[in-house]
């Protein structure tokens, strides 16, 4: 996703969060100051998963969100100070469905993925979206693109007049118009660096994505790697190459770029092979590869799913709790 708005001042700021020991605050910089936590929006009791998020031209988060008991999705808008506002009217989904990557197009539309689980079974509902993604205005929900069936759409990054939407399931990233209905029945790009694994808690390829200046850096979730590839003038892929690959990195999901080129990568939810776990980390990239965990205080990460930059050195992390079904936004200063 994009950082609308960052600054040389955010990012000196920010960049205090990042150190290499355990933290005993919120967030600790290698000085020892602390960065307090504050959970700032909720999205409901229970059963419910926060997939993603982008930033509106307000510097307002606008996260998707799937209410798996009320079969719905909503789009919220949460602003800095915790402001919560729904986006667009409620997204039916039926039995089957779920809401995953949202970005904002030049009018401020929402390009929102939906991924259909259910492959064809009829007990989901004749109101479950295909997978694909869907348009959603402050009026309206349509249906803007049917990738094929079997696809896993994931991240969404809206460039001008197309939208790059990663398939998880098959480690392909599909390139979109969003100015008309389109049912694409290739990929843009498939490359072994970004399919899933075989082992059910990595099997998630391609996810997160984000663009810059003629290139995307997606996030390759099983394999633990960041990799990235041009986009030629002519709309075509370069050759996919690999910036960083790291045990940190494994379940990367979201991600977002500061405007020194520094990526921010959420990893999610692991399950180590002794049994153990963790409940995810916020981790940055340097444009050369050099990776680094920022260490929070135990009790503020629940499967973070996207981390964004805000003015003033803040940070916002988007709190998925896939397992616990109760997610939020949290904010970091």
């Amino acid at each position: 996703m994009r950082t609308r708005g960052s600054t040389a001042a955010v990012l000196v700021s920010v960049a205090a969060l990042v150190m290499a020991a355990p933290a005993t605050a919120s967030a600790t910089s290698p000085d020892g100051a602390r960065h307090p936590a504050r959970v700032i929006a909720t999205f409901g009791s229970a059963e419910s998963f926060a997939e993603s998020a982008t930033l509106d031209a307000r510097g307002n988060a606008v996260v998707s969100v799937t209410h798996w008991t009320e079969g719905l999705g909503r789009l919220y808008v949460v602003s800095p100070s915790g402001r919560k506002t729904q986006f667009g009217p409620d997204i039916p989904l039926g039995g089957c469905a779920m809401l995953l990557g949202v970005d904002l197009d030049a009018r401020g539309d929402a390009i929102v993925a939906t991924f259909n689980f259910g492959a064809g079974d009829s007990s989901c509902g004749a109101d479950t979206p295909a997978s694909g993604l869907l348009k959603v205005t402050r009026t309206s929900v349509s249906q803007l693109t049917t990738l094929p069936e079997g696809s896993w759409p994931n991240g969404v990054e809206v460039v001008r007049h197309h939208a790059y939407v990663t398939d998880s399931g098959s480690g392909s990233v599909y390139r979109v118009p969003i100015d008309r209905r389109s049912a694409p029945t290739a990929p843009w790009l498939t490359s072994p660096l970004l399919a899933p694994l075989g082992d059910p808690e990595l099997a998630l390829g391609a996810n997160g994505i984000v663009y810059r200046d003629g290139r995307l850096w997606i996030t390759s979730y099983g394999q633990g790697r960041i990799v990235t590839v041009a986009v030629h003038r002519d709309g075509s892929p370069g050759t996919p190459r690999v910036l960083a690959s790291d045990p940190a990195l494994v379940t990367a999901d979201g991600i977002t770029i500061a405007c020194d080129g520094m990526l921010w990568v959420t990893t999610t939810h692991r399950i180590y092979p002794d049994g153990t776990s963790d409940a995810g980390h916020v981790v940055t990239v340097s444009p050369r590869g050099a990776v680094r965990t920022v260490r929070f205080t135990e009790g503020h990460l629940d499967y973070p799913t996207q981390a964004l930059l805000l003015s003033g050195g803040r940070l916002l992390v988007v709190n998925g709790s896939y397992l616990s079904g109760t997610p939020n936004v949290t904010l970091f200063r």
